[in-house]
């Protein structure tokens, strides 16, 4: 690519929420730049930075320094929620064009895949030479085409944990509990509670955006638990949702069935205001799980009287929680380095996908190219017929796919689903 700097200049931003890995594949894409000789910039806090010329030079940080970014938890650079359009993409581009970028690369969800697509498109239009690669993240697990993506593994290992130690606490006490977990539009997480329980441990009920959730029901399902245990632990995903049906039949919109959030329920029920994501112009849902919290404990607590309810909003803890899976760190690096050796090898625009190539104790993988366009044509969600068929549990199917994601967990060693304790981590991504 031809530019008047002498030397080849890349722009690596972090976006949306940060994970306990996504330093890692910063520092992937960092390393395998500087083998290029790139002038490397880390615009802090995304897209702001980059408007404001607010930059790190991540091609001058030694290798001790760029060591201890990629153990930390957090988005070192700051991320950003940057409302991209078709207007404000020909601004970024400017920015971009000032500096000799010619290699963009973002890490993010699919939100920040369909970012990279505007500015991608805004180039062309203006005949901007720009390689723009999106190397996957998100602890929601909800991108198309890759496996899985990194952030989701230890994300599920928390929540694995702490749905365990919940429901030891709920063991002791006894009573209703539950806990709200991140997710918008995929259970990934929600379901992830149930990698460390047995046939005799909850969570009892879990319910995911994947399903139509009825209050009523809900209602029933934990009158049922709690008249046959004396407790009952349920776990839902901030992202829950109600169909909306006229005559007895379900109302579609633009060949979608049209939804309520029940957060947006709640919100209204209590008179309660709900952030707006300026980015997506919908419901932030994280910030609106405390609304959803309380929603709950007082439908439950108006159904069951003096009986003693709990529930916990466990929400931004599982983003940057400093307990990694081993599986996760290694696959967030190696999609940062593969992201540069895809874009150097002559793609204009793309992302990374992670594919499953064994199960269980033989887990492995290899990573492949994808289209930006196939990664932003939806939103991936846990396969229906994992779900069981009421709509409030998880069948084994999603054991096998999550379990080795979460690695090896002391104490869990007889639980098949989960990694070996002596795992070989030296080749299991393969080339």
């Amino acid at each position: 690519m031809c530019s008047s700097f002498s030397k080849k200049r890349a722009v690596v931003a972090q976006f949306g929420g940060p994970t306990a890995v996504i330093n890692r594949s910063l520092v992937g894409a960092v390393n395998e730049l500087k083998k290029h000789d790139f002038i490397i910039l880390g615009p802090r806090f995304g897209i702001n930075g980059v408007l404001k010329n607010d930059f790190f030079r991540l091609d001058l940080f030694s290798d001790s320094k760029l060591d201890g970014i990629r153990k930390s938890p957090g988005s070192y650079l700051g991320t950003s929620k940057f409302n991209v359009n078709d207007q404000s993409a020909f601004v970024i581009l400017e920015s971009l064009k000032k500096l000799g970028i010619n290699y963009f690369f973002v890490i993010g969800g699919d939100s920040t895949g369909i970012i990279g697509k505007q500015i991608k498109l805004a180039a062309k239009q203006i005949n901007y030479e720009l390689v723009v690669f999106h190397i996957p993240k998100t602890i929601d697990n909800d991108v198309l085409v890759t496996d899985h993506t990194p952030g989701f593994g230890s994300a599920a290992r928390l929540i694995a944990k702490a749905s365990y130690g919940i429901d030891q606490e709920n063991r002791s006490s006894g009573g209703i509990y539950g806990m709200v977990i991140m997710g918008r539009d995929s259970g990934f997480l929600a379901y992830s509670s149930t990698l460390l329980r047995d046939s005799a441990s909850g969570p009892d009920l879990i319910y995911g955006p994947e399903i139509n959730f009825n209050l009523e029901y809900f209602l029933k399902d934990i009158e049922d638990v709690y008249s046959r245990k004396g407790r009952a632990f349920f776990v839902v995903s901030e992202g829950i949702r109600s169909y909306l049906y006229e005559n007895n039949k379900p109302v579609y919109e633009n060949n979608k069935p049209k939804v309520e959030l029940i957060v947006d329920k709640a919100a209204a029920a209590l008179k309660r205001e709900i952030e707006i994501d300026e980015n997506l112009g919908q419901s932030s849902l994280s910030a609106g799980s405390d609304v959803l919290v309380y929603y709950l404990n007082q439908i439950l607590k108006e159904n069951f009287g003096k009986v003693r309810i709990r529930i916990n909003n466990l929400g931004y803890l599982a983003r940057s929680f400093p307990e990694v899976s081993e599986i996760d760190a290694r696959e967030a690096e190696a999609v940062g380095k593969k992201a540069v050796q895809l874009a150097l090898s002559g793609y204009e625009e793309g992302s990374v996908a992670i594919i499953r190539e064994g199960q269980s104790h033989s887990y492995a993988v290899r990573l492949e190219y994808v289209s930006l366009d196939e990664i932003i044509k939806g939103i991936k969600q846990v396969p229906r017929d994992w779900i069981g068929y009421y709509g409030k549990d998880i069948g084994s199917q999603f054991l096998i796919y999550a379990g080795p994601l979460v690695g090896s967990i002391e104490g869990f060693e007889n639980l098949d689903h989960l990694l070996p304790k002596n795992f070989n981590f030296d080749n299991f991504i393969k080339e």
